[in-house]
């Protein structure tokens, strides 16, 4: 049985819980610095916030 789908799909899992968990540990400062707050963490680790602007500002698409 060819288990590389599996392990893919824990990999991509374990690199998006460890991105959340650093992005949950920034302080609202640090998040707004770089554009989200804390509502925006799980979009954005879904693809569902793109840079929008040169400046660092982001936006839901």
């Amino acid at each position: 049985m060819d288990f590389t789908p599996i392990t893919r799909a824990v990999r991509k899992w374990r690199e998006r819980n460890r991105a959340r968990n650093e992005l949950h540990r920034l302080t609202d400062l640090e998040l707004a610095d770089i554009g989200l707050n804390r509502g925006d963490i799980d979009a954005a680790l879904r693809g569902d916030i793109v840079r929008s602007r040169p400046s660092g500002l982001y936006e839901a698409r």
